[in-house]
């Protein structure tokens, strides 16, 4: 069964997107303060099996949090957003792109989210590379 989780580590100011213990983007204090709100916006939609929120989002604050999250449904639609904005923000040294990028994920439907995302995972490593430069030229210029 595959797993997303997502840890935060005050200590080393970093927070990384794991999916089945590979490890999809870093992101630093810079990175998260500018994009603090798409993260919260992500992370408030999540739910039990039951409908119940998780209330994720709280864990976003204005200090660097440390938490660690381990999303009981693989396949939401927070999960399939946020592994996608790590994968494209990893290497991207402009944080106004990084932002951009965030907000116009958080308007991707959850398929589309799904779609980029096996795009930039699951082909060969040259049409990986075309996926994710593809999509950051798309999203940020």
């Amino acid at each position: 069964m595959s797993q997303y989780k997502l840890v935060a580590s005050a200590k080393s100011q970093t927070i990384k997107m794991i999916y089945n213990n590979e490890v999809m983007g870093m992101m630093d204090s810079a990175k998260y303060r500018a994009c603090k709100q798409s993260l919260k916006h992500y992370l408030s939609r999540e739910t039990d099996q039951a409908g119940i929120p998780l209330e994720y989002h709280s864990y976003i604050t204005d200090a660097f949090p440390t938490f660690s999250i381990t999303f009981p449904n693989d396949c939401s639609e927070a999960c399939v957003k946020l592994a996608l904005l790590f994968r494209l923000q990893k290497g991207v040294h402009d944080i106004n792109k990084i932002v951009l990028m965030a907000q116009r994920i958080e308007k991707f439907t959850k398929e589309e989210a799904a779609y980029w995302l096996s795009k930039t995972l699951y082909d060969t490593e040259e049409h990986k590379k075309w996926a994710v430069k593809g999509l950051r030229i798309m999203l940020a210029g």
